[in-house]
């Protein structure tokens, strides 16, 4: 009896976190765009106008590979998303 009531408020337990894990992390949008990146990943703490002044231009692949240093170690969005990010943070739009 103690057995199955242990097991059972074990099994509620799991649900319960389970579902709470599945609530907090959303799948990532595949077609997702720079724009839609930005605000899901980075808007929250940084303004796009900072962000964008710190990308620099297309052409600035030093300053380019600065900023996607720092979003491969900062972002939890992935290396490609990340580049999309950094696309549209330089070219002032989504890819």
């Amino acid at each position: 009896m103690f057995l199955g009531t242990a097991w059972l408020a074990w099994a509620g337990i799991f649900a319960w976190m389970a579902g709470r894990e599945a609530a907090v992390e959303s799948p990532p949008t595949p077609a997702a765009g720079g724009a839609e990146l930005f605000e899901r990943h980075c808007a929250s703490c940084h303004s796009l106008d900072a962000m964008r002044a710190a990308a620099g231009t297309p052409d600035d692949a030093p300053r380019r590979k600065e900023v996607e240093q720092f979003l491969d170690g900062h972002s939890e969005a992935t290396a490609d998303q990340n580049r999309q990010i950094l696309d549209f943070l330089a070219t002032g739009h989504a890819r």
